[in-house]
């Protein structure tokens, strides 16, 4: 019945289609490629805007993989009205000011114009597409991690003895032939890396991307690579949130997630997946025994509450889970203080020291019923799933009002009440009401 589930799941996904850039040369695409190629030094100068100023960043990045920083040719970013100095060379060019608003690039002597206004500045991008990042040794790398990884999850979910590591590795695949269907698009670039890459020099608001790209260095295919590894972190994640010896379960809360097109946009062009990742980690904590007899309860709620701060992070909404949680605690009260304590303490010196993300405010909006809207048709299953386990369960009597399934309930019921006036929790509603279901069909009362 399970690997059914599975196969029809997977019918549910669908690949996305890649959009094209359209940057202009000048005088070719030859003489920009003869750059490329050449074995001149470069220097990178970005207008006063955050804008070309983040893109500067990707773009000596980019170049310098094939190239040496030096002073033999000049690499302006930005236009006419944010940079100086390719305001004083333009007249060169022959061209009207107004042309660099659009992308292009623009070959002079010895100089490299990069141009674009605020809104399609990233669209040049496809101007340096031929640099890879990937050597032989760095792919040897990313797949010894990523083959560790598998393995090591295939064992751990085959030691209750269940198909829970086959199914694992069905999982895997997908994930597999979705990244390489859905090679990365504009968008990647767009609401990703460009948008980061502003914030990070004092656009509108700082994101986790933004800091995440003062490590990694902010290159395409290498953080179009991690998405998907943490896309796989999730899918591990979410075994572990289904109930044990049913671990399988949770390919199945992951497809459903997955079955949302929303949702999987959300994943791969924003910031949320870190924030789900959390969400993933406290709701595995909070609903294994297993876990807390390995490693003891009190490392347990010291992590949940590390987790939630992350989460919280990202999405401030997720500071709730420490309340939910002590509230519907099975047994021992002190378990579910001890975890709001430390959250709160935890949120409240990251408060104080850093601050918090101005890119995520926690009022509320008027409701936006075309959300509400979206959410009920990406998330039938779930909710007709969990509607009809929950009748049942209610005429058998057999209601579970504390415990791990009680506490992922309250939360996706929070989440999907809230959705219509924060369209940031939407993911966390998807994600929240997909680990919920298998766990309640698990409950419903055999007859």
């Amino acid at each position: 019945m399970r690997r059914v589930l599975v196969t029809v799941l997977l019918i549910l996904l669908l690949a996305g289609s890649v959009s094209a850039a359209k940057v202009s040369y000048y005088p070719s695409k030859k003489d920009f490629q003869s750059f490329l190629e050449s074995n001149e030094t470069y220097r990178v100068i970005p207008g006063r805007d955050p804008w070309s100023r983040g893109w500067a960043v990707y773009i000596d990045t980019k170049l310098s993989l094939i190239k040496n920083h030096g002073t033999d040719t000049l690499v302006l970013v930005g236009n006419v009205y944010t940079n100086e100095i390719m305001a004083k060379l333009w007249n060169q060019t022959g061209l009207d000011p107004s042309f660099s608003l659009s992308p292009s690039v623009i070959v002079l002597n010895h100089t490299i114009m990069i141009t674009g206004s605020e809104k399609n500045l990233y669209l040049t991008y496809e101007a340096f597409a031929s640099i890879s990042y990937w050597t032989s040794k760095r792919i040897a790398l990313f797949l010894v991690i990523l083959g560790l990884y598998v393995i090591l999850m295939f064992f751990a979910l085959r030691r209750d003895g269940s198909y829970a590591g086959s199914i694992f590795l069905l999982g895997m695949a997908l994930i597999g032939e979705w990244a390489l269907l859905r090679y990365h698009p504009p968008l990647l670039f767009e609401r990703t890396i460009y948008l980061s890459l502003a914030r990070m020099n004092s656009a509108s608001c700082t994101a986790a991307t933004a800091y995440i790209l003062r490590i990694l260095p902010p290159i395409d295919e290498l953080l179009w690579a991690v998405k998907w590894m943490l896309i796989s972190l999730l899918l591990g994640i979410s075994m572990y949130v289904a109930p044990k010896h049913e671990r399988s379960l949770g390919v199945v809360a992951f497809l459903l997630a997955l079955s949302s097109p929303t949702f999987r946009e959300w994943l791969l062009f924003s910031d949320c997946i870190l924030g789900i990742i959390s969400l993933g980690v406290v709701f595995a904590l909070a609903s294994n025994s297993s876990i807390n007899r390995l490693i003891g309860r009190g490392l347990v709620v010291i992590l949940m509450a590390i987790f939630t701060v992350a989460g919280a992070l990202i999405n401030p909404y997720l500071a709730i889970l420490p309340v939910i949680f002590a509230l519907l605690s099975p047994k021992k009260i002190g378990e579910g203080l001890g975890y709001l304590v430390l959250s709160m303490l935890g949120l409240g010196f990251i408060y104080y020291t850093i601050g918090t993300f101005a890119c995520f405010h926690m009022y509320l909006n008027p409701p936006n019923v075309g959300i509400f809207e979206s959410l009920l048709r990406e998330t039938l299953i779930q909710i007709g799933a969990i509607i009809y386990s929950g009748l049942l369960m209610m005429k058998s009597r057999k209601v579970r009002k504390r415990g791990p399934t009680a506490f992922i309930g309250a939360v996706a019921i929070l989440f999907l009440v809230l959705s219509p006036f924060k369209s940031d929790l939407f993911p966390y509603s998807v994600f929240s009401l997909s680990v919920l279901t298998p766990r309640v069909l698990r409950t419903i009362p055999q007859t």
